[in-house]
């Protein structure tokens, strides 16, 4: 495969031990992070960003659904946070 881009390419992966996962919790929102996850390992400097970004965009109820905030930043893959 060719890509337009430098990218990580999953060619295969191989669990030595545990699950293969691990959860992260961030102002209330749980994410699942797995090796190919895209995910903020500064997770003090994500909460502050987030925060920031919820209160400019006047988001109130993103605990309960009322709410969509989109994560555009990674090519072709915008993840949805209720």
């Amino acid at each position: 495969m060719t890509a337009l881009a430098d990218a990580v390419i999953n060619q295969g992966t191989e669990i030595l031990f545990g699950k293969g996962c691990f959860y992260e919790e961030l102002l209330g929102l749980r994410f699942k992070i797995t090796p190919f996850s895209f995910f903020q390992t500064n997770t003090l400097g994500a909460e502050k960003l987030y925060s920031k970004i919820q209160g400019v965009c006047g988001f109130i109820g993103y605990r309960s659904g009322e709410s969509r905030l989109y994560s555009t930043y990674t090519p072709g893959r915008g993840q949805s946070h209720s």
